[in-house]
């Protein structure tokens, strides 16, 4: 073991009580010495201590661990009284919290306090992790940040969390990851949760909830006794969604292959939520030595993984077939989840969210704000019934790109919801112009609006694109064209104001705009670009 690890610092002026435990980790050996050292008081279980090392070993090499041994943490204070204090073996109502460090960092940079140090430690800060006193389930609530983990390029979605650490006000940008303790919560009450931890740190209008309180809103609609937990129905995930703030949609894939959409398939659907930045709770089915598997993950992301343009299905733009395209969500096979049985972050085939070969996707839920009308499909349908028109889509500027459209470079179209303040704010900010920022910023937008922008497979490489239709996300699927609100193809810009209707979009769009250049900045404020994200390869 390393000699840093083999002598616990423990400043005397600094640490009367001896509550604070200071490591440093040079390799694999002396993280299995490390977590049996301080899990010896309740034991560490093989399963444990491999869940732990999952987690420790996508921190780079060396890293620093501050442990807190007597940590107050409020989800599981919270089951401690609302469960595990009713039992008759005794449990430590106490966990510890373990925060990570890159590097080698000095007991003197922890313990020393001006803007200096503040600033080195936030850029080391990697996160934290708490383990509970309980034999199964050890991981309780753990927020790390990708960007700092070994492996992988993904896009996903996260959010910060403020942590004070030995008086520090240090912040991890992450998702919220937790294991299954199988009596409180199951995997699909952590999925929940854990969705529910995300969007109450992010967004003013939810809340976080506590496990009793989950526990509570199950009680209140289930028709039998909720503890010990035996799972929950996706129908429950729903309704408990619902019950904390969200307008829910849920899709299970045998009734929506009855239903879709011609060409707007059941994983298009999963993946335009995906590129919105939407968590999703996902339900996955197996079958493992004759028995079923039903399992509950969260999708933050995708993978930067993409299909040979080879092995894409390309699609007709125009009736006589000179021009094809693809939907980009095509070109995307793997996706980032939290798993409660996996480390963090892991990066899984669609089709093998779970490892098992027959792994099937069989629902996701997808938690959508209460305004939001008008659903991934609908959308989708009505975008690529503009973008192919014969007489206002997109087919009549191909001919003025400085590029050709071919097998080998056709046009790519990009699907995703997001809010009017994101989009308006990212506009304005990444056009070279001010009259077109103006038109941007100034523009009435409803809350949220739906996005298909238009590319050549070359140019979205790069992150640029030629145009894109934007859709009123407050319309209903009955509004078909009519949620029409604004078209972007090179230099000509059609829209309407909410008074007026889509005959001034396309009459607008006949006229050049000054100063309206192309391509332009591809929309990328839904998902974080990440290094940080394990490979499924390694799982």
């Amino acid at each position: 073991m390393a000699e840093e690890l083999s002598q616990m610092v423990t400043p005397s002026e600094n640490n009367v009580n001896g509550t604070i435990q200071i490591y440093c980790l040079d390799n694999s050996d002396d993280i299995i010495n490390f977590l049996k050292d301080i899990c010896e008081d309740n034991g560490l279980t093989r399963s444990s201590q491999e869940e732990l090392e999952k987690i420790f070993e996508m921190i780079k090499y060396p890293f620093t661990v501050v442990c807190e041994q007597e940590y107050v943490d409020r989800p599981y204070r919270d089951t401690y009284y609302a469960y595990f204090a009713s039992k008759y073996t005794n449990f430590s109502k106490n966990c510890k919290r373990l925060a990570f460090f890159q590097g080698k960092v000095e007991e003197e940079k922890l313990f020393h306090y001006d803007s200096d140090t503040e600033t080195y430690l936030q850029e080391h800060f990697v996160g934290v992790c708490v383990l509970r006193p309980l034999k199964v389930g050890k991981i309780g609530r753990t927020i790390l940040d990708p960007t700092k983990l070994e492996n992988g390029h993904a896009y996903i979605r996260t959010t910060k969390f403020n942590f004070i650490i030995l008086g520090h006000d240090l912040t991890a940008d992450g998702f919220t990851y937790s294991s299954q303790d199988s009596e409180t919560m199951t995997c699909s009450e952590i999925t929940v949760w854990n969705i529910l931890e995300y969007f109450g740190n992010r967004y003013s209008e939810y809340r976080s909830v506590l496990p009793s309180q989950l526990i509570g809103e199950l009680e209140r609609i289930s028709t039998e006794r909720v503890l010990p937990s035996r799972g929950l129905h996706y129908s429950q995930v729903s309704e408990l969604l619902k019950a904390f703030g969200f307008s829910p949609r849920l899709y299970a894939r045998k009734a929506y292959e009855k239903e879709a959409p011609k060409g707007i398939d059941f994983k298009k659907t999963f993946h335009y939520y995906v590129e919105s930045g939407i968590p999703l709770a996902v339900g996955v089915s197996a079958k493992s030595n004759g028995s079923n598997i039903a399992h509950s993950v969260v999708c933050i992301g995708h993978s930067d993984s993409r299909k040979d343009i080879k092995n894409v299905e390309f699609q007709q733009l125009d009736a006589g077939g000179e021009y094809k395209y693809i939907d980009s969500s095509d070109l995307f096979e793997d996706y980032v989840i939290m798993d409660d049985n996996l480390a963090p972050y892991r990066i899984k085939p669609f089709n093998k969210l779970i490892s098992f070969d027959d792994a099937t996707i069989d629902v996701f839920a997808v938690p959508l704000y209460r305004r939001v009308f008008l659903e991934a499909r609908d959308a989708s349908a009505v975008a690529l019934a503009i973008f192919k028109h014969k007489y206002f889509g997109f087919v009549n500027m191909i001919p003025l790109l400085e590029e050709s459209v071919n097998d080998m470079n056709p046009l790519v179209v990009r699907i995703f919801l997001t809010s009017s303040r994101k989009y308006r704010s990212f506009r304005a900010r990444h056009e070279e112009h001010t009259n077109i920022s103006a038109f941007y910023s100034s523009f009435r937008f409803p809350k949220f609006v739906w996005i298909a922008e238009i590319a050549t497979y070359s140019s979205y490489q790069g992150r640029k694109v030629y145009g894109e239709i934007v859709l009123d996300a407050t319309a209903s699927r009955k509004s078909s064209i009519d949620s029409l609100i604004l078209i972007r193809y090179l230099d000509c810009i059609g829209y309407r104001t909410p008074t007026e209707g889509r005959k001034e979009i396309f009459d607008r769009l006949k006229h050049r705009t000054k100063n309206c250049t192309y391509p332009y900045d591809m929309y990328e404020s839904n998902l974080k670009e990440c290094g940080g994200c394990s490979s499924h390869e390694k799982v």
